[in-house]
């Protein structure tokens, strides 16, 4: 009996953390926080942190090495995730400083816009309609703790290994992104001014998106997107790197994330827009 009421008791304790231990927080918003808290806890430092979406997930390994070719291996870390709002990668690039990283880089599309199957996503776990997910993932983290979220930011996606063929029903899928209302440069510029004070070096980026996925936004969509990056690039006073606008269909596991053949070509990519920055 004394067994039930402790499980019963623990439960109960589980369910209030999940509603109050982050008030009012989606799931989003709550992986970001615990990812944070992970993060202050690592002993040594990454010297470079990977910020992003799905889209960054996709494009770099859980720990990716960006030393200059003949140089002694990085310590590095990706802090991406699927359906991120703006102000999870606004808290972590701020948590990022905060640590000590010598280099951030930052991927920053999804500051600009979203797309409809997130945005259903993040709908559903607020309120009510996500206590069940906000439950479980409370749970999980008093059992597991620092381990769990590092099992999240470790983990690959099985989609690495398709390879996208233009399939209609997948864009359609995807459907096309969705601008943001909100301008993320105010708080992008604060945050690199930041940076900049103490010693970090910071990159921004954009992944490049099929070129089927291309050709089903629009034109109008990649004028807008570029006019976005031109003005935060004028705002930051650097450049917004992209490897290119577009890749063949085959580099890509589905309409805007790269498979593992797209990965090796961006990692290489970027590891020479590093070698000549430095």
């Amino acid at each position: 009996m004394t067994v039930i009421w402790i499980a019963a008791g623990l439960s109960v304790a589980a369910m209030v953390l999940a509603l109050v231990h982050f008030p009012g927080a989606d799931i989003a918003a709550s992986r970001t926080g615990r990812t944070i808290q992970m993060l202050r806890g690592l002993d040594p430092v990454p010297q470079d942190i990977v910020i992003g979406s799905s889209m960054a997930q996709r494009a770099f390994p859980p720990q990716p090495n960006l030393a200059a070719s003949g140089q002694a291996p990085r310590r590095g870390l990706r802090l991406a995730m699927s359906c991120v709002e703006p102000e999870d990668i606004f808290r972590l690039i701020d948590a990022a400083i905060d640590v000590g990283a010598e280099r951030i880089i930052v991927e920053v599309s999804h500051l600009f816009y979203g797309i409809a199957p997130c945005d259903k996503i993040l709908r559903d776990t607020r309120g009510l309609a996500g206590f069940g997910p906000r439950l479980r993932s409370q749970i999980k983290w008093l059992v597991h703790g620092d381990s769990w979220v590092r099992s999240i930011m470790a983990r690959e996606s099985p989609w690495l290994g398709q390879t996208f063929t233009g399939e209609p029903a997948l864009m359609e899928k995807e459907s096309p992104p969705i601008f943001r209302a909100a301008d993320p440069i105010p708080h992008l510029v604060d945050l690199l001014d930041k940076a900049r004070r103490r010693g970090v070096a910071a990159h921004l980026i954009a992944t490049p998106r099929s070129e089927s996925w291309l050709g089903y936004i629009g034109a109008q969509h990649e004028t807008d997107f570029q006019v976005r990056l031109q003005r935060l690039s004028q705002a930051v006073g650097q450049p917004v790197w992209r490897a290119a606008v577009s890749w063949p269909d085959h580099l890509f596991a589905d309409p805007g994330h790269v498979n593992r053949t797209g990965r090796a070509r961006f990692m290489d990519a970027l590891r020479g827009m590093l070698e000549g920055v430095s």
